[in-house]
């Protein structure tokens, strides 16, 4: 019991720790996200008040350079290579390259879907698992899970100044709905009292009236072991010298150097704010979540990383303006009325008092001393309006780096090698979300290669 509270109180500190830490680049990237995919997200609530019963109206350009991006990196999605470290690894590396090539593409889904959200709002994500191949099997499979809302994910903020490997802990957590919540665990406490979490952070995150937050919490514990090398060069724990004595013995090899070294081994549980519902058999030295970030900085210590909706949202903003002004002028100038005498139109007033919403496209009228009915020229929209228009989508052209030879449009470029020379620009320009993808990638090749020994350890056939 004293254990589980542990757990729990270094649970939710540092959830809350991890939640202040992300909370700025988490922001940042949800209002990136909705920018580009949520409906009417375009213009801000103050915006519409000052334009009340005006067009606000939404001419969105940005989803046009999202999915350039998108769509030619998942024609060309990388994979995760093995390659063999010495001579005569040859044969081990090509067993890992072909267990890791089914994990790679039953989790294709996972890498386009962190791709997507780094690219819009510069973080994704996906979960390397392991789980039993069916209810009747005691083999288990490498998994690479699909996550499909990154916002419910926090990993340790040390990766924003050091390696994602180096991760200390994680989750991944979901808000249940309390009657839900109550059928799966129908033993476990969804209320508490006060003197239940005094002592275990802010409470008021993970539970309602209505809901309930349950959290995978993955965290890396160290257990000093004892390394020794023998005198075939091979290194082993020293725990396991006494398995293998008679081999030793047998092959005359003796014990070398030894060291004493902090070993990571992960576990992982399933908690709410107040219980443990359940620890889960896990294996590894890695948190398990692999982040895909976008273009990533640091300005005086504090951590960036957008997508390439960020830079291009007021430019955007102002396109939709401008374009919402010129529509609202074209509706509201007057229609020019034709100048007529009564005798003109005399014996045709019911022609004429229809011809704004007649098809017939014959008119008659009459020579009045000489005249016939004519017309004013109309007035001429404003030249400001469709330059601001013009210099706007420009700007969103120049902010995110893909121009309209990248989109397959006619922009100034005349000949074959001008157009390949901009489109090779915008591919330049955004290469570092590649980059990003291929950093995860190898990520996630090293915690494959971590987990292969201890998830594929019995004999099975399996197809590589």
């Amino acid at each position: 019991m004293a254990k589980e509270q542990d757990i729990i109180t270094e649970a939710l500190h540092r959830f809350e720790t991890a939640a202040d830490s992300w909370q700025e680049t988490y922001d940042l990237a949800l209002g990136d996200v909705a920018f580009v995919d949520e409906p009417e997200s375009q213009w801000d609530e103050t915006s519409k008040n000052n334009r009340k019963n005006r067009p606000c109206l939404t001419f969105d350009k940005l989803s046009a350079s999202v999915d350039r991006i998108v769509g030619s990196q998942f024609a060309n999605m990388p994979s995760i290579k093995v390659r063999a470290a010495e001579e005569g690894d040859e044969a081990t590396a090509e067993v890992f390259q072909g267990l890791i090539r089914q994990i790679d593409q039953r989790g294709l889904k996972a890498f386009k879907t962190a791709y997507k959200f780094a690219v819009k709002g510069g973080w994704g994500c996906f979960l390397i698992d392991h789980d039993y191949i069916d209810d009747v099997s005691l083999n288990q499979d490498i998994i690479i899970r699909e996550i499909k809302n990154p916002f419910s994910v926090l990993i340790d903020p040390v990766v924003q100044a050091q390696p994602v490997e180096e991760a200390r802990y994680g989750f991944v957590f979901e808000d249940i709905e309390r009657d839900e919540f109550e059928r799966m665990y129908p033993e476990a406490k969804s209320e508490g009292s006060q003197s239940d979490f005094e002592s275990t952070g802010n409470f008021d995150s993970w539970g309602s009236q209505d809901y309930v937050r349950v959290a995978d919490y993955y965290r890396i514990v160290t257990e000093e072991t004892r390394l020794v090398q023998l005198s075939d060069g091979r290194v082993v724990d020293y725990s396991q010298i006494e398995l293998i004595a008679d081999e030793l013995n047998l092959n005359g090899i003796t014990l070398g150097k030894e060291r004493r070294v902090q070993m990571r081994k992960l576990e992982r549980y399933k908690l709410t704010a107040l219980e443990v519902l359940e620890e889960i058999e896990c294996v590894g030295r890695y948190i398990p979540i692999v982040p895909v970030f976008g273009k990533t900085t640091n300005v005086d210590g504090t951590f960036f990383s957008r997508g390439i909706v960020q830079k291009a949202k007021d430019a955007q903003k102002m396109y939709n303006y401008a374009r919402s002004v010129a529509v609202e002028v074209t509706a509201l100038t007057p229609k020019q009325p034709y100048l007529v005498t009564p005798g003109m139109i005399k014996g045709h007033e019911e022609r004429w008092r229809n011809m704004m919403t007649s098809s017939d496209p014959v008119m008659f009228f009459n020579f009045d001393q000489g005249q016939k009915p004519f017309r004013e020229a109309p007035a001429q929209g404003s030249p400001a309006l469709s330059q601001d228009a013009q210099l706007a989508s420009a700007d969103i052209q120049a902010t995110t780096g893909i121009f309209e030879a990248n989109l397959g449009q006619q922009g100034n470029e005349t000949s074959g090698v001008a157009i390949r020379g901009r489109q090779f620009q915008g591919e330049l320009t955004n290469y570092e979300y590649a980059d990003q993808l291929s950093d995860s990638l190898e990520l996630a090749g090293k915690i494959c290669i971590d987990l292969i020994p201890k998830i594929y350890d019995t004999e099975r056939q399996i197809r590589i």
